[in-house]
């Protein structure tokens, strides 16, 4: 199947004349939904079924894409990828891409060039003889090979555009056009507004096309569409009760006219803008530190706004960075930048071309353009990018052959980029802030060795960054200073180091220089060849340096030129990222990005039948939990699953604390099938002075005496109602009896509000043998709502082990309600919803084989070529930190699960031993990453890759430095349990008090 992405330039393979652009695609990773009130096209053709399923839920069918066609009036037309052709491909400065969806290296690219076929349109000139300004529609062939320099846009303002205005930067976001028209039946009018402006669209005849609204359909030859963006030589309509109430340039309103005619000009007569920098430094001549008004207009005299825009497309005269302009794309109508060019250069001289001429008159104070104007529309393209590689290589690629890299993995890193030591960071909360980020150990990313994950840096010698904030928001405190680049590079693995998004810049970011800091060294850093001049105070960020410099493009200057600077001597006006970044949308009480989902597939394995296991309550509470009342409480399946799911028999034994079936075992057994512990005693070997440990298999639920020593949501037990006991009880008795294989439930007899979970992570995933250890809360409203869950992450600050489970012990899940779901059956059902639910989700719908597609958006990428390596890469870094849980849980012997975790791991106990396990399958990943790996050694490589389910050939070179640094503390825990069952006796590891839980 045939994969396009947005902005691709397409053509149906059965009338390669119908193009357009694509705009959605069903494996986007965050899908926009079809408008509710918008139309769209589908083929005549288009199945049935998938009609309606598309109607229902606004979404699009798996290979299926929408593209907009400029020849439906720029509307939506929903087509089968497969009968889609790719023609070019349109990428920005900055935008991250791979040669192969399969290939490990990616890179930025930095530069690109376009040659675009253009249709002219229309022109404006001025006739020598009459001296009157000619408006002519043209019918001409097509003009090949046009140059992206010689081209410019043809609005003068735009959403999106940079202005400057005095001392301030500002971008627009909103513009109000007013519209002039040649009336076909004579005369000309100016429209208030665009928006009672309509454009006619004949539709194509080659094409049997449905036009489609979601509240009805209709069909027929031609179409009235939004004319916006309103352009010259655009055939439109207007309303005639608007037509009688606009302003007459020529001629005069008369009844039952036609409202047909020609846009001969398009005025921005008002502009809203987002202020959002002042130049703060003494060289400002006026006091210009109020904001400007929000809302500016055009200068009736002048026919211009007050203030200026900042061109993009401007750049050196030798440039090797250069970008093609975002408006020399398919579909939008353009001009050439000067007339003669156009006739000296592409052979397009007027006087040759068919003219259908529109109208004639004296033109002053409406005049759109100075001198022979000639526009037309960008029918095709053909680009060629510039990249720099992970690797510090630079090519020049034809853009269709180069695929966007959307998918970013968290460790990616790339040439150019500040990164910091994640182990010599100091981590704190600040009254003023919400977090604090200090580090002393910043570098330059030199190159990176993308199949091996390890990266060589070049480090600063005094650096001092302090970050503050939280998300998106973070940003560098003013105190903070980088020092001086040294010449010491070393490898490290890119697990090890992070680019924090608050000490780096992005291509393509519009960017102020802080001028108290720009042309002299100082404690930030230091900006070269900036003279502080009228228009030098703000550019774009072109590149990155591998010394650590910033290089800005000044395309305000008359002589564009590029300068570098410090990191640190540049605020970020407008990002490059802005469109797609959202971090006001999300709700405070829910994570802090969208990172995490959760996954409404099947669970397989032991968990299957317990996957949508709900307990129903009646709204009552039995008086005694082992009365009759029962049967008041039931287990209640979700309907809407691909096939129905059995609760657990009610009639299963209870398992009590003094139990000694072999239930346990067996049932981990199968839990962790496919592990082996040859080695592991069959009978316990504590002798005189052994530690209390389980003599055979922990029972999988129990009440322990006293008051939970310690617990993320504190110790005390605050007085709840005897009802609130009742359903407290309840939900103990429903674990006691249909817990998962490989999953132990602790609260005490004091505190039976708070529980403590233990998961051994699955077989067949990434996470098969590490412990995952969760608090769980039950507040005084609970079963009325979820109670709080929190994960104990022990990834020592290198990254989360799982997309739903966060370092600082957010859990994401929507039945906790702190994931925003969509579906009503998977938020928390009052009086329904069980903790039995919460734990089967944790360990079936977390816990998962390809944990990459629990980010947010990415479970449609599952199964594409895409993000097959990507979701591999998480794998493996998902099974090196899981091992550290191993050496933890060991050393620090959780509260409640102390016995558990040695019978669980330690070699001396009648446990499995997992330790030894754990121990020689990460000495043979040690040992095949080694030079000197035998034949042999790489051959049973793959039963191993394949038992914690990591589609890798091996692990990476990154990987293995932090499994090395893992493996002592394993071998020291395994040694020292060896030791003390040698002379009779079970391992008891001393736990610091700051290890505590």
């Amino acid at each position: 199947m045939a994969e396009y992405f947005s902005d691709d330039l397409c053509a149906l393979k059965s009338d390669p004349s119908i193009t357009g652009l694509v705009t959605r695609t069903w494996h986007d990773v965050s899908p926009t939904p079809l408008d509710a009130d918008g139309d769209y096209f589908m083929h005549k053709d288009f199945p049935g079924h998938l009609r309606l399923q598309v109607k229902r839920t606004r979404q699009l069918p798996k290979g299926y894409a929408t593209l907009e066609v400029d020849k439906l009036g720029m509307m939506e037309l929903l087509v089968r990828e497969d009968d889609l052709v790719l023609i070019d491909r349109h990428f920005s400065r900055g935008d991250v891409v791979k040669r192969n969806p399969l290939d490990p290296e990616s890179g930025t690219v930095i530069g690109s060039f376009t040659a675009s076929t253009l249709q002219p349109s229309f022109a404006i000139f001025k006739d020598e003889l009459s001296s009157q300004t000619k408006f002519v529609g043209l019918e001409s062939s097509p003009i090949s090979q046009v140059e992206m320099h010689d081209l410019a846009r043809f609005q003068k303002y735009s959403p999106g555009d940079l202005v400057v205005y005095h001392d301030w930067l500002g971008t627009i976001e909103h513009v109000h056009e007013r519209v002039i028209v040649a009336l076909d039946e004579g005369g000309v009018v100016m429209v208030s507004d665009a928006d009672y402006v309509e454009e006619i669209i004949r539709l194509p005849r080659t094409l049997s096309l449905v036009y489609e609204k979601f509240n009805g359909d209709a069909q027929g030859n031609h179409l009235a569409v939004p004319a916006k963006p309103c352009h010259h030589g655009q055939k439109v309509r207007i309303a005639s009760k608007v037509l009688s109430k606009s302003r007459w340039l020529l001629g005069s309103y008369k009844r039952h006219m036609k409202t047909q005619g020609v846009v001969i000009n398009v005025l921005c007569d008002l502009a809203e803008i987002d202020w959002r920098v002042h130049r703060a430094h003494g060289g400002s001549t006026s006091d210009t530190s109020i904001k400007p008004d929000r809302f500016m207009h055009m200068d009736p005299v002048e026919g211009r706004m007050p203030f200026s825009t900042y061109d993009l497309s401007r750049h050196p005269s030798l440039d090797h960075l250069a970008v093609s302009p975002s408006f020399v794309s398919a579909g939008e109508n353009v001009r050439l930048r000067d007339a003669k060019t156009a006739e000296i250069k592409y052979g397009c001289h007027l006087e040759s071309i068919a003219q259908r001429p529109v109208l004639s008159m004296p033109w002053t104070t409406y005049a759109p353009f100075e001198g022979s104007v000639l526009l037309a529309q960008v029918t095709s393209t053909t680009s060629t990018v510039k990249i720099r590689w992970q690797d510090d290589g630079i090519t020049e690629e034809p853009s269709s052959s180069i695929f966007p890299y959307d998918e970013v993995d968290d460790h990616d890193v790339w040439p150019g980029e500040l990164v910091s030591r994640k182990d010599q960071e100091e981590s704190y909360d600040n009254p003023s802030y919400e977090k604090l980020i200090r580090t002393r150990a910043i570098g330059v990313v030199q190159s990176v060795n993308a199949v091996e994950r390890v990266a060589l840096v070049r480090w600063y010698d005094s650096a001092d960054i302090t970050i503050t904030g939280e998300g998106h928001d973070r940003f560098v405190r003013s105190d903070s200073y980088l020092g001086k680049i040294t010449d010491e590079i070393t490898e490290v693995s890119v697990f090890e180091v992070e680019a924090h998004e608050a000490i780096n810049r992005r291509r393509g970011d519009t960017v102020y220089i802080t001028a108290s800091k720009s042309g002299q060294e100082g404690s930030r850093g230091q900006c070269q060849q900036v003279t502080q001049n009228e228009d030098d105070w703000y550019g774009e960020v072109v590149d990155l340096l591998l010394d650590g410099h910033v290089l800005v493009r000044l395309g305000g200057l008359d002589n564009v030129r590029d300068v570098a600077c410090s990191v640190l001597d540049l605020v970020v006006v407008s990002s490059a990222d802005d469109d797609t970044t959202e971090t006001d949308s999300l709700d405070t009480d829910m994570c802090d990005d969208e990172h995490v989902m959760n996954r409404s597939s099947l669970i397989s394995g032991s968990t299957r039948h317990l996957a949508e296991t709900a307990v129903e309550y009646d709204g009552s509470s039995p008086s005694n939990p082992g009365s009759d009342e029962e049967d008041q409480w039931m287990t209640d399946s979700n309907s809407d699953t691909e096939s129905p799911i059995q609760a657990p028999s009610p009639q299963r034994p209870e398992t009590t604390a003094m139990s000694t079936t072999k239930r346990g075992s067996k049932s981990l057994t199968s839990h962790l099938n496919g592990f082996s512990y040859s080695g592991c005693s069959e009978e316990p070997q504590g002798g005189d002075g052994a530690s209390p440990q389980p003599s055979t298999a922990p029972i999988p639920f129990e009440i322990l005496d006293g008051v939970c020593p310690q617990h993320t949501f504190g110790a005390d037990s605050d007085g709840k109602s005897g009802k609130w006991l009742k359903t407290v009880l309840r939900e103990h008795q429903i674990l006691r009896s249909s817990l998962p294989d490989g999953v132990y439930v602790r609260t005490w007899e004091s505190s039976l509000e708070f529980m403590r979970v233990l998961i051994v992570g699955p077989s067949g995933t990434p996470y098969a043998l590490a412990p995952f250890l969760f608090d769980i809360h039950l507040n005084k409203n609970f079963p009325y709502r979820a109670p709080s869950v929190f994960f104990h992450s022990w990834t020592n600050g290198i990254g989360r082990v799982n997309p739903n489970l966060y370092e600082d012990g957010k859990v994401c899940l929507s039945l906790l309600g702190t994931w925003s779901s969509e579906k009503d059956n998977e938020e928390w059902v009052p009086l329904k919803s069980s903790i039995l639910q919460i734990i089967v989700s944790l360990l079936g719908l977390v816990l998962v084989k390809e944990p990459f597609y629990n980010e947010a958006g990415f479970e449609a990428l599952q199964g594409t070529e895409r993000s097959k390596h990507t979701s591999a890469l998480y794998s493996e870094k998902a099974f090196v930190l899981s091992r550290r849980f191993v050496s933890h849980a060991m050393e620090t012997l959780p509260a409640g699960f102390d016995g558990i975790i040695r019978w669980l791991y330690s070699p001396s106990s009648n446990g499995p031993c997992m330790l030894q396990t754990v121990l020689e399958d990460c000495r043979i990943f040690l040992e095949v990453g080694s030079l000197a790996s035998s034949d042999q050694t790489l051959q049973n490589l793959q039963q191993y890759l394949d038992k914690y389910c990591i589609p890798l050939p091996r692990l990476s070179q990154g990987a293995l430095l932090l499994l090395r640094k893992t493996m002592p503390d394993l071998e020291s825990l395994f040694n020292d349990a060896i030791k003390f069952a040698a002379n009779g006796r079970e391992s008891q590891v001393k736990k610091p008090d700051s290890m505590e839980l």
